[in-house]
This record gives C-alpha cells, structure tokens and sequence, in this order.
C-alpha cells in the first residue's frame, strides 16, 4: 500500500509539473519541445495544429481539393502522424469557369487561438502565440520559412504547390482553367495553364504562396496543416494516475 501511495503521489506530481506531456497525435514531445514565443510551459489541453512540407511529391492536374487532401494525409499516416490534415492549396478561380474551392475554406477558415508547429516542435509562427493560421496565411513581418518535413526534419525544398493565396486567385489555381479537366487555357502568356508554387524560404514577405509557377503536370512538394489538437499526457503518467485513482479508492 506504501508503493501505491507513493505512486500516487509521483503521478500527482508529475501532472503538475506539466511533465509526461505528448501531443495528441502521438509524436511530438511537449517536455522536451522548444516552443518560441511560448512565454509559459506547455500545459494540458494548449491547442495547437501542425504544419509540415512533404518529402513526397505530386502534380497539380487535379481540380478536386479532395485529391491533394488524400495527399497529404497519405504521408502524414506514413509519417505516424496519428491526426487529420488538410492541403494548403487553392483550386479556386475567380476568372474563369469559377468552381473549386478556396485555401481558406479547405482548412477550415483561419484559426487565431492555437500555436502552429512543426513536427520537430519548433514555432512557425515566432512571437505568435494566437497567430496560428492567420499568421501563416498572411504575414505581418513574421517567419514565414516552412521547411520542416512530416518526419520532423529539416527538409531541403524550396517550392511547394500552393494554386495562389488563402481566397482564391486569378488564373493560376491548380488544376485547369476551363474546370472540365481535360484541357487547359492556352491564352495565359501563350503557356497554357502554370499553377502557382509558394516559395517556402522567404521570411517576412506576404506574398510567399504566389512566387513562381510551373507545369502542372510536374512534381512539387505540398504543404499541409492539422486540425486542431490538443496536449494530452504521456500513457505512462496516465497510468500513474490510474495507479493512484486505485490507491484512493482501496483507502476509501
């Protein structure tokens, strides 16, 4: 019983000190994570989302946001990422044919109250606590460097498939122009249809997901972003605290 005591008592512990702490998705370490801007200590239920660049790469042929939805979340479970995300892409088009759906739509709208991190735990968004989205979507003189892969590596890409900015875009959405999935719109610059790529190295700009273009049958990276996750304790200081309900209840 003296066992069961002290157990209890290393587990109360334990949760007060914020230690035995994971992320909901099962990966990330919140007691060993560096969060900058974070002037406290991660606690139980801080909200959060993850953002990473993927190591796998696709085209942009496809007008349905559920194809590049299917694509990331492909390498987020390859990755163990036990969680639900959505691609950083437009597929909108304003001056067109119209259809598709919206960068900001396809996450969910912009979210102001949790932190957005890497996998590796660091901030994307310094100084950003209740940035989040909004502070990633349009920068106001913040770090807008994303190059951390879904395994928490520091990746080495620089161009990702974005189709434009978070309400849609113009004439370079990915996809096609004409919306009929077949053909493309030869009357931009003589070129055909080149979606837009997002430059994931500027840091401070606010027009990083409309850098460059290309073709949309070539391979690029794709940004993606977690629902909303919560920080939850470890299994083992879980099982402390089952240890300790017990104790409490054979005394009663």
């Amino acid at each position: 019983m003296k066992k069961l005591l002290v157990l209890a008592i290393v587990a109360a512990i334990a949760v007060s000190a914020n230690a035995g702490l994971i992320g909901e998705e099962g990966v990330i370490d919140f007691d060993q994570v560096n969060i900058s801007g974070n002037s406290g200590a991660w606690a139980l239920g801080d909200e959060y989302q993850i953002i990473f660049v993927s190591t796998t790469k696709t085209n942009a042929m496809s007008n349905d946001i559920a194809t590049y939805n299917n694509f990331v979340q492909g390498v987020a479970d390859n990755a163990g990422l036990n969680a639900n995300f959505k691609a950083l892409v437009n597929t909108y088009k304003q001056t067109t044919s119209g259809g598709g759906t919206k960068m900001v739509d396809n996450i969910g709208g912009l979210v102001y109250g949790p932190r957005l991190i890497f996998v590796n735990g660091d901030s994307a968004t310094p100084g950003g606590v209740g940035d989040g989205l909004n502070g990633l979507l349009k920068w106001s003189g913040k770090n807008a460097a994303i190059q951390v892969d879904e395994f928490g590596n520091v990746s080495s890409e620089t161009r990702a498939w974005t189709g434009g900015g978070w309400d849609g875009d113009d004439w370079r959405a990915l996809g096609n122009m004409t919306g009929d999935g077949t053909k493309d719109d030869t009357s931009v610059n003589g070129d055909g249809h080149r979606p837009w790529l997002g430059n994931l190295t500027l840091t401070g700009d606010t027009g990083w997901t409309n850098k460059d273009s290309a073709n949309r049958d070539q391979l690029y990276s794709m940004v993606a972003v977690s629902e909303v996750l919560a920080v939850t304790p470890e299994p083992a200081t879980l099982a402390l605290l089952g240890l300790g309900g017990l104790f409490l209840r054979r005394r009663k």
